[in-house]
């Protein structure tokens, strides 16, 4: 398949998991991740995407350098600090803060990423701010999954409304909520959401099902699909 014809599916908060319904697809995917914190460590082995490029850093509403606060449980660690109030003494011990990194941030608009196909947003809290720094990648995104807080899980995080509101302005439309998950014993603390830009709301996607793209841990397998 020739470069032009590839999904590009650009993978912000790239670590620990990738979606089963993407490697199902390797061969048809241009994949672009982001992740700052170890890399080499966090980032599953990669299926044999027909392009790949990785990139080190963080992603935000600026270029420059920001502290990245590392807690016991990884998958937890973010550019904001967690909410300990939040939660039970037992689980804050999955938040104790073990480690601060300074560490380079990036605006996704500070890369030629071109037409994306599919973004997927994962960052512990930071949504928004790596939105701030995409005004103009957003308007070449045709598919956008963005991991959203209900609840404050991280100091001054801006939650689903703030977000919906902005990218409703911006041209997007509320596709699909997928299911809520918890965190300890706080229920419904965030959600995963399927916007589509209206601006391609109409476009064919050169015989790949764009939305098969889903992100890891939901339970009905394929979350979405539009037919080409």
């Amino acid at each position: 398949m020739k470069t032009k014809e590839l999904v590009k599916y650009v993978d912000v908060g790239a670590g620990l998991a990738v979606a089963s319904d993407l490697k199902k697809v390797a061969s048809k995917v241009h994949y672009v991740g982001f992740e700052p914190f170890d890399p080499e460590a966090r980032m599953p082995v990669l299926p044999k995407f027909a392009k790949t490029e990785v990139h080190p850093f963080a992603i935000s509403k600026r270029s420059g350098n920001a502290e990245f606060y590392v807690t016991k449980k990884s998958a937890c660690s973010s550019l904001l600090r967690p909410n300990m109030d939040m939660f039970s003494k037992e689980f804050r011990l999955n938040l104790e803060i073990v480690e601060v990194l300074n560490i380079p941030i990036r605006t996704l608009d500070s890369f030629d990423l071109g037409t994306v196909d599919v973004l997927k947003i994962d960052v512990q809290g930071h949504a928004m701010e790596a939105l701030l720094g995409a005004e103009e990648t957003l308007k070449n995104t045709k598919v956008l999954i963005v991991e959203c807080e209900y609840k404050e899980i991280y100091e001054g995080q801006s939650l689903f409304p703030e977000v919906l509101k902005h990218l409703c302005d911006k041209g997007f439309i509320l596709k699909e909520a997928l299911e809520l998950h918890n965190l300890g014993e706080v229920k419904n603390v965030y959600g995963d959401f399927v916007f589509i830009n209206n601006s391609y709301s109409e476009f064919i996607s050169n015989g790949v099902n764009l939305l098969e793209f889903g992100k890891p841990n939901v339970k009905k397998g394929k979350i979405w699909k539009l037919m080409s």
